[in-house]
């Protein structure tokens, strides 16, 4: 990881709320703000790492069929074709049922991460090889994928990990079974853990499947798989992503591939067995337009070309990109209000300032108009982690957020402390976006807790402990929940059904991770809906499964 000033993804990913600004050095000067440039690989791409109220029932969302909606129940039963590459068949509709049958919005679902971890007992940094943290359950997939399916409706695979590049470099021989065919090259546990969702998909009312073609720093390609999980990493920061690209992974003996073509037999392969109503061919495509400006026209025309291939193959399929939600709103911190600092031997500052809301979301709309020209965004879906707007909800306590100096001992308190800034409603803005068709929420979620990240400010690695708690989470959960009624929204996805704790501060101490990663993995501890063992966790389990009753 090689820029030394990473702090893109602590903004997106709810973390901090950086639109510049200043640093924290006087605690009275306002946001803590830092370059804002973005990191390489540091998101998590699967596998493991060794070394308010409840909401009441909402008149203003009457039962609505999928075809009131405009949305098939089942976009793909009995279509054997599917949207990728040709082929072959897509397996027979498992699910059964009436497919006209009502049901009211949203659909509610869970991706498949569940992080892990046994870092609060230092005594594993004593060699570095007995601490473990995993993102996605490497060896229980089926009872995972259970416990989800028993309280969600809708089945999520949000593949944000390594791509087999090289397996789908080559066009299937059209004398074989396309599926067999690219099973067989395929690693045998890829295979394995995608059949696991086809068992799962297959149970499911709902289905929605992501790919993120851009790694998780979302400034270039994701890595090539390699067996285990590992990933190799492919065509640099910021590269060409038009349809005639060719990526490599560079080395003595490089893996190249005409990149668009690889990309759409993969899709293609994962729903042929996934068979999803709603498919996302690009996940957060608006942040490659922040971190590399020059890269987006050609991003854009990529999305062009798969899509229209894909609709040839699947005209149901609902096609989409997602998109980051504060980005498209333009969100600037400093011009919406300034924090204020007060020193911690005194009550947190408080922002008094009653804010413009057309300052603070002046709005980015460029990215829906160029994805979306010819027709090509059947949805807008929205990423949105509204714990980085670094607001305070008009309900329940206002989240702290904390400043420690470089030199902090770990038990002395803190430097400086402000209180969550003032409440302008994000999705008020939703009106403000001019779309017509249906809006869904990608990825959700929200805090009851705080964290620590370990930032680079004015060139020296300081400690920042955010702001959460279970007041705050409800209201995040209610609040989209009762919006995505209101417009009756397709679906939504909460993105951690399990807790787990923060990362303690030894781990960065001891660089068994390096600040980036650290302060990633504390962006969302206590997000889940339920606690890190399973059990329920009220009054964020009922809220949540209030809505699935609906």
């Amino acid at each position: 990881m090689a820029n030394p000033n990473r702090l893109w993804w602590l903004c997106c990913t709810g973390f901090l709320a950086c639109g510049g600004g200043q640093s924290p050095a006087d605690p009275h000067s306002g946001n803590p703000g830092a370059d804002t440039s973005a990191i390489e690989d540091a998101a998590p791409s699967g596998g493991g790492l060794s070394a308010p109220d409840a909401a009441a029932d909402d008149s203003s969302a009457p039962d609505a069929s999928p075809v009131d909606a405009g949305e098939p129940a089942d976009s793909n039963a009995g279509d054997s074709s599917v949207p990728g590459a040709d082929i072959g068949e897509s397996p027979g509709d498992a699910s059964g049922g009436d497919k006209t049958e009502t049901f009211r919005y949203p659909s509610q679902g869970f991706p498949q991460f569940r992080i892990q971890h046994n870092l609060q007992n230092e005594s594993c940094g004593v060699t570095g090889r007995g601490c473990v943290l995993e993102v996605e359950p490497q060896h229980d997939l089926s009872a995972w994928l259970e416990s989800l399916s028993r309280d969600s409706n809708l089945a999520v695979l949000h593949w944000d990990r390594a791509i087999p590049w090289d397996v789908f470099a080559e066009e299937c021989p059209s004398n074989e079974d396309c599926l067999a065919w690219y099973d067989q090259r395929a690693p045998g546990e890829l295979v394995s853990w995608v059949r696991g969702f086809q068992e799962y998909f297959d149970k499911a009312p709902a289905r929605y499947l992501a790919v993120s073609v851009l790694n998780g720093a979302r400034r270039g390609y994701q890595p090539l798989y390699q067996a285990g999980g590992a990933g190799l990493p492919m065509g640099g920061d910021c590269p060409d992503f038009t349809p005639r690209a060719r990526i490599s992974t560079g080395g003595v003996k490089p893996v190249t591939v005409a990149m668009a073509d690889a990309y759409l037999r993969f899709l293609g392969w994962l729903n042929a067995r996934l068979r999803p109503s709603h498919l996302a061919i690009m996940v957060e495509a608006n942040l490659l337009r922040k971190n590399c400006p020059q890269s987006w026209p050609s991003l854009v025309a990529l999305y062009h070309y798969l899509v229209d291939r894909l609709r040839q193959r699947d005209p149901q399929v609902k096609l989409f990109a997602t998109l980051e939600y504060p980005s498209l709103l333009g969100w600037n911190m400093d011009a919406c209000y300034k924090l204020v600092f007060a020193s911690c031997n005194s009550a947190p500052g408080v922002v008094t300032e009653t804010p413009d809301p057309a300052k603070c979301y002046p709005l980015d709309l460029a990215p829906i108009g160029e994805l979306d020209e010819g027709g090509r965004l059947d949805v807008l879906a929205l990423s949105f982690y509204p714990d980085g707007l670094t607001m305070t909800p008009p309900q329940g306590p206002a989240p702290i957020l904390k400043w420690y100096p470089e030199n902090w001992d770990g038990k002395s308190g803190c430097l400086a402390h402000a209180k969550y800034g003032s409440w302008v409603d994000p999705l008020a803005q939703l009106d403000r976006l001019g779309w017509s068709k249906p809006i869904v929420i990608s990825e959700w979620s929200a805090r009851a807790c705080g964290g620590l990240a370990r930032i680079p400010v004015n060139g020296r690695l300081q400690w920042i402990e955010t702001g959460g708690n279970a007041g705050s989470q409800l209201f995040w959960m209610d609040h989209v929940l009762r919006e995505a009624r209101k417009r009756r929204m397709p679906f939504v996805v909460w993105s951690f059904a399990r807790d787990y704790d923060p990362l303690p501060r030894w781990v960065a101490d001891s660089q068994l991770f390096d600040s980036d990663v650290f302060s990633l993995f504390n962006a969302w501890p206590c997000s889940g809906v339920f606690d890190k063992n399973g059990a329920d966790k009220p009054p964020i389990t009922d809220l949540w499964r209030s809505g699935l009753k609906r």
